[in-house]
């Protein structure tokens, strides 16, 4: 079953926080980020990564080899993780199922089925990043992962 490319035509509010992704934990607006975020910056500035959480906004911002690779965004009960309440791309919620992301998105780059994470996980490509889910038993959005897609890749 082949893919298809899809295109996120309303980032809504995340679009700032996507905006980070692929920039220098030293530019301004991450260190403004991490700051409102609340969360100590790394006590060991030359370890490879570093994760940036706030459980209770739902949200985290990994950072890999000095730029911010991944934002990760909660459904609740993962993780120990609250529920992220901002708005999702393309009016998408946590509720959503596997079958409406197919039904919207259509064939996902790659997916696997239920085993190590309980409901599965599908991943997509959208205007340069990748958007992974992970579904929770009930198959619905438990964790909506979004990077920038490599320029190797």
């Amino acid at each position: 079953m082949s893919h298809t490319t899809t295109t996120i035509h309303d980032w809504g509010s995340l679009a700032p926080l996507v905006a980070l992704l692929g920039q220098p934990r030293e530019a301004e607006q991450v260190e403004q980020f991490i700051e409102a975020l609340g969360v100590a910056l790394p006590a060991d500035p030359s370890a490879r990564s570093h994760h940036y959480g706030a459980r209770a906004l739902g949200l985290a911002l990994y950072e890999e080899q000095g730029r911010m690779h991944s934002l990760f965004l909660y459904g609740g009960d993962y993780e120990d993780f609250d529920r992220y309440e901002g708005l999702l791309p393309e009016s998408i919620t946590f509720e959503w199922t596997r079958e409406q992301l197919l039904a919207r998105f259509g064939p996902p780059e790659r997916s696997g089925e239920p085993g190590f994470l309980p409901g599965g996980w599908a991943r997509y490509v959208a205007d340069g990043f990748r958007l992974h889910f992970t579904f929770s038993r009930a198959s619905t959005i438990a964790l909506l992962v979004i990077e920038p897609v490599p320029a190797d890749a």
